[in-house]
């Protein structure tokens, strides 16, 4: 926040100040006066006192009094006017209390304290409970008591509010960090930095009085705006980033008794002759002995018929009135894009907020007064509810007295236009619409927020539109029709067994309530009941009974559940058993080896049982991540407290709706993207989902048995897979590094894969990477309790050098110069070492594609890692190498012509092979897994190695940079130095480069000392993986070239430094410290 600058005093302010003390004396502490008594605003309204310690020969109060202090006054506003001309504003009143606190605690004693540091885009604050009302004069008072913390708070008078932002606060004090006194109004859009200086013990006090807010500085008057609204409910009002306030003082009471809850603990069900409702008054404040007139006379009043009490609670200094609605949760009908459930509506997908709502089925009948109440629940948004007379639309604007209740304010709406806006909203509010002779009236708890004018001799409806989730239960005075409502159970008597022929199920339907006969049809048109030969599957029935009707009644035809994964717990009949009793912490769980293919509708369903209703947890899930939690169920259902169905999706609480019985049904039902919750026949939830995924059963238990879960799908699990593809390699060649692209295919198992990469291109989560340099990663795929882990070769493919005479290279294969079936005798095998080098020290390896597993195309190449002495083409010189037995279809490991494992993987055409050494480890890779390790290897630079026999071998991808070049090394200044030739035109003698300090922990040097090399040069210095440090051109002109560079930024390791004139290149190596 950016305050104004202050001016600097005038000569003219210390002549006034000069004269001011030269006439008038006081005490240098609080500045005026202190109140020295308070009234308690109870059975004490007028013991207040006031001494002032301003001294003066005659002394004026506003209330009539003559002398210098008073006594036994009231709160409120006072003047007094000292020897005719100075004028003191005095606040007699009572420390403030605080309320709407946001990261801010009430200190007491009118204090109010930030709990954290914070700043004045976000501050502290918070507003006192007392109020102004209208046309009421009055205000507060504070002393300046710390200057160094005066700068870390504003405070003012406002209308009342929930926000902590000096923006909230329509009129305010400040006091600059230089100690200037600063005057704020407009919601802080204007002010006045003023020319005083605020010292210690000065007095800040600001009052309202008509339209004027005045705003003094000790006896000084600083401004005045006269833009207030008399009629305005007043609150002090405080944003604050640090520490503690002064006490504030307020010139209004707090009352006593404010706040006044009730809960309705037994409903009249409207059908016996007898009142059965019950209601129990809680006040949330006020002195303790409370007495209860009106409606009720007692704080738990019983026998009652449902309708609108009045009830009067008073604690002996205030009073308060309650209006009650006794009555039932609202029957909906008329619902469009919409579902119910014990007086909840819940949307559809499709719902907006101009097509979807319901009306009551009763109504407020005509010259009755009574409505509708509800409890303000933070989770639940997006809905409007209230009272209309017709049901016009399902429109919000056709709503004719409405409440929308938004972040933390209330809104009225009538007949969509809106009439009142209301702050101070909370959690767990209480709002209430209600008929009271001719006007409808708005309640906020016991608060009344508007009357608005309505006949009394219409009907009344409950009327809603909702475009969330779902509303809070809406409960109405006025009782619902007592027709039972229709429904459909069915009992699966006989069940697919997906072993043997299909086919096999058979259902018996059974209508409940509604007035007439029932008659059924399956969505196959068939009216059987019952029905057999039925398939596995998800089947809807439509029940009619009379005028009425329940259509598409989800049918789950299948088998019971086979449970897997499991943990701490065994299964039987598709029942989970926990083997110990445990809690929620750590459930006992398990996971269907069946699953719901994707994009297929189908779910699972289990009747209640009659005990042990809240041990258990069952649903969907996209993945069994983890058996032991409850929170890794996608879609679930828990039987909660009073018997209410709770529904979680991933761990988080969607919200609690209808009762259970024993014996009812649970269904839970992909049915396109949605799934769908129902209680028997009855939709009570629709949430998003993803059809292009499978969903299995899953299921957790903390004590004794779960009921039996059928599913309407058999498929078992297949085993989870894991390939790649480099779809870019990084071809080393560029300015830029970084252009691999590797996507990663999963299959099998649960899906919903989760995919975790490390190593030399850092960590990610995606099955599509990209910007890689060449590298072994590794990757990690998860799949419910399934996981793999496998090593990912970021390359290209191998540029072969070495190649035998006769044989030729293309796209990293080798196509043979002969066409034999042995690997010893004559003709001899053709072969090839790649150009590019795997230094030692770094990890990296090969890995390739098998285009054929024909016994006339494996047995024909041994492909593998060798160092640079392996310069013949016969196999038995690759010293780590892998050959594929055309017999067996095993994959043999071979190390220097010694055979060390040969492993049954039952070989396919696409399997890949990889080669990846790690330290001083060989690994050898089937796919993703490893069939051996070769362990103390030996330190040396290693090279991709070939040796073919017949035909071509596949293509070789190697993690090691291609450059094109074969890098021949010779020992020179202790095996520093490595030379390669580009065009063979001179013999380059390795004495010629030379680099110091070698090894260096930063700045080097690079002499070189070649009298055929003149002209320009180039200078590029790589790192192991080919990727560019720094480039420079020099010009060499005498027999010697010195150039100078600084490594000290980059990371410890093999780096190369590479000089190129017009006829040759030459390499040395650095080794950075």
């Amino acid at each position: 926040m950016n305050h104004s600058s202050t001016r600097l005093f005038h000569k003219k302010y210390w002549l006034l100040i000069l004269l001011f003390f030269s006439s008038i004396s006081f005490s240098w502490g609080q500045f005026g006066y202190t109140q020295t008594e308070s009234n308690d605003c109870q059975a004490n309204t007028s013991i207040a006192d006031i001494d002032v310690s301003i001294m003066g020969s005659s002394y004026t109060w506003s209330n009539g009094a003559s002398t210098q202090n008073i006594s036994d006054v009231s709160n409120g506003y006072y003047t007094l006017t000292i020897d005719g001309s100075t004028v003191l504003p005095v606040i007699v009143g009572v420390p403030v209390q605080w309320k709407n606190l946001v990261t801010s605690t009430d200190a007491t004693n009118g204090q109010l304290q930030a709990s954290q540091i914070r700043d004045w885009t976000n501050p502290a604050g918070g507003h006192s409970i007392g109020k102004l009302g209208s046309n009421q004069t009055g205000g507060f008072t504070y002393v300046v008591d710390n200057l160094s913390t005066a700068s870390n708070l504003m405070v003012g008078l406002s209308t009342p509010n929930t926000s902590a932002k000096f923006t909230s606060i329509r009129n305010s004090f400040f006091v600059s960090s230089d100690n200037k006194l600063v005057v704020y109004w407009n919601n802080g859009a204007n002010s006045l930095a003023t020319d005083i200086t605020v010292t210690t013990n000065d007095r800040l006090t600001m009052v309202r009085s008509g339209s004027n807010i005045n705003y003094y500085h000790n006896t000084t008057l600083v401004y005045t705006d006269n833009t207030a609204t008399p009629t305005d409910e007043l609150v002090v009002d405080m944003s604050i980033i640090e520490g503690t306030s002064p006490t504030i003082w307020f010139s209004v009471c707090t009352p006593s008794i404010n706040y006044v809850t009730y809960l309705q603990t037994l409903f009249d069900d409207c059908t016996t002759g007898a009142s059965e409702g019950s209601v129990t008054l809680t006040p949330q404040d006020g002195s303790g002995s409370y007495t209860y007139t009106g409606g009720a006379t007692v704080a738990n009043p019983t026998g009652l018929t449902n309708g609108l009490l009045q009830v009067t609670v008073n604690d002996g200094f205030a009073f308060t009135t309650v209006p009650v609605v006794v009555g039932n949760p609202i029957i909906w009908d008329n619902l469009s894009n919409a579902s119910q459930s014990q007086g909840k509506l819940f949307a559809r997908n499709s719902s907006t907020i101009d097509n979807a709502g319901a009306f009551s089925s009763a109504a407020l009948a005509a010259s009755t007064d009574g409505g509708i109440t509800y409890t303000h629940n933070e989770n639940f948004r997006y809905y409007m509810v209230g009272l209309s007379t017709t049901d016009a639309s399902a429109s919000w604007s056709s709503l004719q007295y409405s409440l929308l209740l938004s972040q933390d304010n209330i809104y009225i709406y009538e007949s969509g236009v809106l009439v009142g806006t209301y702050p101070d909203l909370s959690n767990g509010d209480r709002l209430t619409i209600v008929r009271e002779g001719s006007e409808i009236a708005y309640y906020r708890n016991n608060v009344l927020l508007k009357r608005s004018v309505v006949s009394s001799s219409v009907e009344l409806f409950a009327d809603a539109t909702i475009w969330g989730d779902e509303t809070p239960v809406i409960y109405s005075s006025f009782c619902t029709s007592t027709l039972s409502t229709l429904g459909l159970t069915y009992t699966q008597t006989t069940f697919d067994d997906c072993n043997t022929a299909p086919g096999e199920g058979i259902v018996s339907l059974q209508g409940v309530g509604g007035t007439a006969a029932y008659s059924y049809t399956w969505n196959n048109a068939s009216t059987a009941n019952p029905r057999s030969t039925l398939e596995k599957g998800l089947y809807t029935v439509t029940l009619e009974s009379g005028t009425a009707s329940v259509t598409n009644s989800p049918i789950v035809v299948g088998g019971i559940v086979d449970w897997t994964t499991l943990s701490n717990a065994s299964q039987g009949g598709g029942t989970l058993t926990a083997t110990t009793d445990t809690d929620w912490n750590t459930p006992a769980g398990g996971f269907s080896s069946n699953q719901l293919p994707s994009n297929t509708d189908g779910g699972i369903t289990y009747l209640i049982s009659t005990l042990d209703r809240g041990n258990y947890q069952i649903g969907l899930s996209t993945t069994g991540a983890d058996a032991s939690t409850w929170e890794s169920q996608g879609y679930s259902v828990w039987i909660g407290i009073q018997n209410r169905i709770v529904i979680y999706e991933s761990g988080t609480e969607i919200g609690d709706f209808a009762s259970v019985n024993a014996g009812d049904r649970i269904s839970i039902i992909r049915r396109g993207s949605n799934i769908e919750y129902y209680l028997n026949s009855t939709l009570i939830r629709t949430s998003a989902t993803t059809a292009a995924q499978p969903l299995f059963a899953d299921i957790s238990v903390i004590e004794g048995t779960s009921p039996a879960v059928y599913a309407s799908f058999c498929s078992n699990l297949s085993d989870l897979v894991v390939s790649y593809t480099q779809t870019v390699v990084d071809d080393c060649a560029t300015a830029g590094t970084g252009e691999g692209e590797i996507t990663v295919n999963a299959s099998g198992a649960a899906g919903g894969y989760v995919y975790g990469w490390t190593g030399n291109n850092g960590a990610a989560a995606t099955a599509t990477r990209t910007t890689l340099s060449r590298g072994v990663d590794e990757l990690t795929v998860t799949s419910g309790a399934s996981s793999i882990t496998t090593p990912v070769i970021s390359g290209a493919l191998v540029n072969w050098t070495s190649v035998s005479v006769g044989a030729s290279t293309s796209n990293g294969t080798v196509t043979s110069a002969t066409n034999d079936n042995l690997y010893s005798g004559e003709p001899a095998e053709s072969g090839a070492l790649s150009t590019n080098v795997l230094p030692n020290g770094v990890n990296g390896g090969i890995t390739f594609i098998i285009p054929s597993v024909l016994a006339a195309d494996v047995d024909k190449y041994m492909i593998g890692l060798s160092p640079s002495t392996a310069a013949s083409p016969e196999w038995e010189n690759l010293k780590y190498s892998v050959y594929l037995n055309p017999s067996t279809l095993n994959v043999d490991v071979y190390e220097s012509g010694n055979l060390q494992t040969s492993t049954s993987v039952s070989l396919a055409a696409n399997d890949r092979i990889t080669i990846v050494k790690k330290g001083t480890s060989m690994e050898y890779y089937h796919n993703n897994t490893l069939i051996r390790t070769s362990t103390g290897i030996d330190a040396e630079d290693l090279y991709a190695d070939i040796t073919v026999i017949s035909g071509t071998s596949p293509a070789v991808y190697a993690s090691f940079c291609n450059t094109g070049l074969r890098v021949g090394e010779s020992t020179v200044d202790g095996g520093n130095t490595s030379v390669k030739k580009v065009v063979a035109t001179n013999d380059i003698s390795a004495q010629t480069l030379f680099a110091y300090p070698n090894p260096s922990s930063g700045k080097v040097t690079v002499r070189l000392a070649d009298q055929e090399i003149k002209g320009n040069v180039a200078i590029r210095v790589i790192d192991v993986l080919g990727r560019t440090i720094l480039t420079q051109n020099s010009e060499k002109q005498s027999s010697t070239l010195e150039i100078s560079f600084d490594l000290i930024n980059q990371k410890a390791g093999i780096y190369f430094v590479e000089i190129t004139s017009e006829n040759q290149t030459q390499r040395i190596k650095i080794v950075k410290e």
